[in-house]
């Protein structure tokens, strides 16, 4: 699982905020022979440290959240909510230090990592990156989680040494955020699924590997 919660007063490295950047389709230019679509560009910004006071405000917005499940019979267990103001640093939230793998968020944790280490080799893998973000595809998160970490998704088991580099390889990427302040059990490491355009429908291979005998709920290390 990922743990999402910051240490308060801590130095924050934010991800990119949606409302930064246009992740719309843009324009087609048409030719006679060919179209070409020009994707968006997605730039990572930095904000300042998390404030130590919570936001009433905010605190409303979760709670008429948490309310609305209530509603609709829906349990509230397993939710968590974190509300930022990226100006103001300040928070609120709802279980939101509990450790938990929400599928599509780890791809914000990509997306930053590579733009902050590998910037000058974006524009290899920037059709996959906006497959990723523009669209929540998880082949293209697939993708750029390869290109990043240098590894690749394999259909047989690797061998106890090779697992163990490539292995090594993804958990750069935790190893990173644990540099910027997240917890040490933080799992930005393990690929999202189905991946239906490859018919692959759960972890095979070096991803199973990765997450043990528990397929729904990935490992922290």
């Amino acid at each position: 699982m990922m743990q999402l919660h910051r240490p308060i007063g801590s130095t924050t490295t934010a991800l990119p905020n949606s409302t930064d950047r246009d992740l719309s389709p843009s324009p087609v230019a048409e030719s006679s022979n060919s179209q070409t679509t020009v994707q968006p560009k997605i730039n990572p910004v930095i904000t300042t440290k998390l404030s130590s006071n919570n936001s009433p405000e905010l605190d409303r917005v979760v709670n008429r959240a948490i309310e609305y499940c209530k509603s609709k019979n829906l349990p509230t267990e397993s939710l968590s909510i974190s509300l930022l103001d990226s100006k103001s640093g300040k928070y609120s939230g709802y279980q939101n230090t509990i450790p938990r793998y929400p599928a599509s968020v780890v791809k914000i944790f990509w997306l930053f990592y590579a733009y902050d280490r590998q910037s000058d080799k974006i524009n290899d893998f920037e059709q996959s990156i906006y497959q990723m973000i523009g669209k929540s595809d998880n082949l293209g998160a697939s993708q750029v989680l390869d290109a990043i970490t240098n590894t690749k998704s394999t259909d047989l088991d690797l061998s106890a040494d090779n697992f163990q580099t490539e292995r090594e390889k993804r958990q750069l990427i935790n190893s990173f955020y644990q540099s910027k302040g997240y917890s040490s059990n933080i799992n930005a490491s393990q690929k999202t699924f189905p991946i239906p355009q490859q018919n692959i429908m759960e972890p095979k291979g070096f991803d199973r590997q990765l997450r043990g005998k528990d397929l729904q709920k990935p490992l922290r290390k």
